[in-house]
């Protein structure tokens, strides 16, 4: 029992947090950041989740799955280490999600800049 009083009473670092989740919490946290702005008063636009928020709330990633939806890629949230990002039944990077995104929003490429879908 004191065993058990311990472990519940520990705080787990962020990156013990993304492996409880099975993927990164941070990515996706990442995605809703750009899709909000990039998709700002446009449909599909969702909100700027934090990690904790996409953890626990159902509804706060099935808003970031209908963001990605809306530029075209298909998103899978917490599939092993990292996201999974298709477009046209293919795997592509998560680089390319974030071109493509780009792209679907009217935006010029070389504006993108280099660090972001890294």
């Amino acid at each position: 029992m004191a065993e058990e009083k311990k472990l519940a009473d520990e705080v787990l670092s962020d990156e013990e947090l993304d492996q409880v989740a099975g993927g990164s919490l941070q990515q996706s946290a990442d995605d809703s950041l750009y899709l909000n702005d990039l998709l700002y008063g446009r449909p599909g636009q969702c909100d700027q989740y934090g990690k904790t928020r996409l953890l626990f709330d159902l509804e706060a990633r099935s808003d970031l799955k209908n963001a990605w939806a809306s530029v075209g890629v298909e998103y899978e949230a917490f599939a092993g280490s990292n996201s999974k990002y298709y477009h046209g039944g293919q795997q592509i990077s998560r680089r390319r999600a974030y071109e493509i995104a780009w792209e679907r929003a009217g935006r010029n490429m070389s504006d993108l800049p280099p660090s972001w879908g890294t």
